[in-house]
């Protein structure tokens, strides 16, 4: 028989370790929610909790009280993915006004059934079960937060890490029996000189710098003074946030190109074309067809040009609306509405021969955790993967991913913490 799971929110204001800008703002703090899934037996303890809740004991007591409790994140971010005030009502709309509502969702006893009865032959039906439960929620941050409430409720009932359970469920050739864990590599989100050089004495082979919020010549020429100042070999990565217009894009990319820069990410801004046919265009003409031709007589560079990521726009457009100049996809499962979809983009990208880059949105430390974990559960299923999962902390109590010589360890623990 199964077990009825109830969902209750819990929401946190966190200040950020350092202050990260980007093209549209200065970010001091993140707000957001914990989503935690659980059953009846739960239920006296979280009213408990809920009277001086803190993420860092129920993680402890999770451990200790061996507590059958999945956790979840939501964050909206104001001028990204679904915005502020859409997400709060849309929250309101589950929660009621003050977040304090117990929720149960109307189709969860299918998933509840399908957990209960699972096995080796019927692990994929929980996915199918999982994807009945979210189909109802438009709102991909919150889609993101109540699949990852219960991937990790069913991990834990099945004593098994985040990331052997997405093999468990999804896998076509890993499995939990079969599951490794694995060193994964990252870069690291800097925004000034003092941090680009902490990064590299920690180790980090790769920097990611957000530009925009200034005349990107200004931004060039901080990255200038940054290269001088760094090994040689350090890849450079630029964040545009979507902040250009064509004719500012073009002079970026051809100045980055002659800075030997390896990426620049969302360079064009959607929003300036009411044709999404005219916005690819030009993403193709800021590609490495169109500027490895210019360079090359330009400057006499060979076997090198910088490459154009796309983030935020994967979140609109499919994968097949995308030109196949753009060599790398960032995927960033708050806005992508989960793990299972990030998976699903994942393998159909790597199949085309697109790099693969998972990275957060500005999380706290449970939603890096949870990527992380899609990580390496990404590497056992033989898709290649790196993560950018190091800078912008928030100071949520946390225990932060390790990182060493630049690559995350994720220890062999069953859960979350």
């Amino acid at each position: 028989m199964s077990e009825a799971i109830y969902f209750r929110l819990f929401p946190y204001c966190f200040a950020f370790e350092n202050k990260v800008l980007t093209a549209k703002q200065e970010l001091v703090e993140r707000v957001g929610y914990y989503l935690l899934a659980y059953t009846e037996k739960e239920s006296a303890y979280l009213e408990q909790l809920k009277l001086s809740f803190s993420i860092d004991r129920l993680i402890r007591d999770r451990e200790e009280q061996k507590r059958e409790i999945g956790i979840g994140e939501v964050a909206f971010w104001p001028g990204f993915g679904t915005g502020e005030e859409i997400g709060i009502q849309t929250l309101q709309s589950y929660f009621a006004k003050d977040f304090n509502q117990i929720y149960q969702h109307p189709n969860i006893d299918l998933l509840s059934q399908a957990v209960v009865t699972q096995n080796q032959a019927q692990n994929h039906q929980i996915k199918d079960a999982l994807m009945q439960v979210l189909a109802s929620i438009d709102v991909k941050e919150l889609k993101f937060a109540f699949e990852l409430a219960l991937i990790d409720l069913f991990a834990i009932k099945s004593h098994l890490s985040i990331g052997a359970y997405l093999c468990e469920i999804l896998g076509e050739k890993s499995s939990a029996s079969t599951y490794q864990e694995n060193f994964i590599k990252t870069h690291a989100l800097v925004s000034n000189l003092d941090q680009a050089l902490n990064a590299c004495r920690s180790g980090y082979e790769s920097l990611k710098i957000k530009i925009g919020a200034r005349h990107w010549t200004e931004d060039l020429l901080e990255i200038a003074k940054i290269q001088t100042m760094i090994p040689q070999d350090v890849i450079i990565k630029l964040d545009g946030n979507q902040a250009f217009d064509f004719e500012s894009a073009k002079g970026l990319m051809i100045c980055a190109f002659a800075f030997g820069i390896h990426s620049i990410e969302e360079p064009l801004n959607p929003n300036l074309y009411t044709d999404p046919a005219l916005f690819f265009r030009d993403l193709r003409a800021l590609s490495k067809g169109y500027l490895s031709s210019y360079a090359y007589s330009k400057y006499l560079m060979k076997d090198f040009y910088t490459e154009i990521a796309l983030d935020e726009s994967l979140s609109v457009f499919k994968i097949d609306q995308i030109p196949d100049e753009i060599g790398i996809f960032v995927l960033k499962p708050m806005f992508l509405g989960g793990l299972i979809s990030c998976w699903d983009i994942a393998k159909e990208a790597y199949q085309k021969g697109k790099q693969i880059c998972i990275t957060h949105s500005m999380d706290s430390a449970i939603g890096r955790y949870s990527c992380a974990y899609l990580c390496e559960a990404l590497i056992n299923e033989g898709i290649g993967v790196t993560a950018g999962l190091s800078g912008a902390e928030l100071r949520d109590g946390i225990n932060p991913l390790f990182v060493q010589n630049a690559h995350i360890e994720l220890n062999p623990i069953k859960t979350l913490s």
